[in-house]
Formats: C-alpha cells, sequence, structure tokens
C-alpha cells in the first residue's frame, strides 16, 4: 500500500474545522452581553442623577487609636484591662483608707462577712 492510499475508500475523512455559525451565535452572545451591561449602566447613571447625582468620593483615614477617651488597641495587645483587674483584686484583699478625714476603710470582703456574722451573734 502506498501512502497516499486510503485502506477504506468506503470511509469519509471529515474535516477539523468549527463551523462557522458557532462563531456567530459566540459573537451574538457576547454583544448581548456588552449591551446588557450598558443598557443598566445608563439607567443607573439617570437614576443617580435623578436623586442628585452620584456621591464624591471620600478621602479613607486612619482612624484615631483614642475614640472618647478610650485607647482602641487589639486586645490580643493591650494587657491594660489584666492589669487592672490584677490591682483591683489586690485592693479588694486588703486593707486600706478610702477616706482618712471620714474614718472609712476597704476591708477584704471575707473579712468583712465574717466581722458581720460575729456581729450577729
Amino acid at each position: 500500500m502506498m501512502a497516499n492510499e486510503r485502506r477504506n475508500p468506503d470511509v469519509r475523512l471529515s474535516d477539523d474545522r468549527i463551523p462557522l455559525y458557532i462563531f456567530v451565535v459566540i459573537f451574538v452572545g457576547v454583544l448581548v452581553v456588552l449591551g446588557g451591561i450598558g443598557w443598566s449602566w445608563i439607567l443607573y447613571v439617570d437614576r443617580a442623577t435623578e436623586f442628585g447625582g452620584f456621591p464624591a468620593p471620600i478621602s479613607i483615614e486612619r482612624a484615631p487609636r483614642t475614640i472618647s477617651g478610650v485607647n482602641q488597641t487589639l486586645i490580643l495587645y493591650d494587657r491594660h484591662g489584666q492589669r487592672l483587674r490584677e490591682e483591683q483584686l489586690r485592693r479588694l484583699e486588703s486593707f486600706g483608707w478610702v477616706d482618712r478625714r471620714t474614718g472609712i476603710v476597704h476591708v477584704p470582703i471575707d473579712d468583712a462577712i465574717d466581722w458581720m456574722v460575729e456581729e450577729e451573734r
């Protein structure tokens, strides 16, 4: 057999080409999508101008670290609350003056409860 000769002459070989109608369908689909985007933009602009136009862009500023006297930091990096709680617990568990002139003192709550119970007896 020669290289040019077909093995089975009854079988026709088809060309490896994409039909033209597929390109036309894709082109029409792209036009429809772009037309829809353009039409929606026109409607959006008309609606926006009806309500006073587009808002002016606002420059984004960095937020202040302190707002109304409260330090705005990440909780993971700020141990102020933990230190404050430890200080308050130390004060609750110790004796001390609140106001010397008036004679007001603070005592540990457990001791105060024990003294109140003793006075009731």
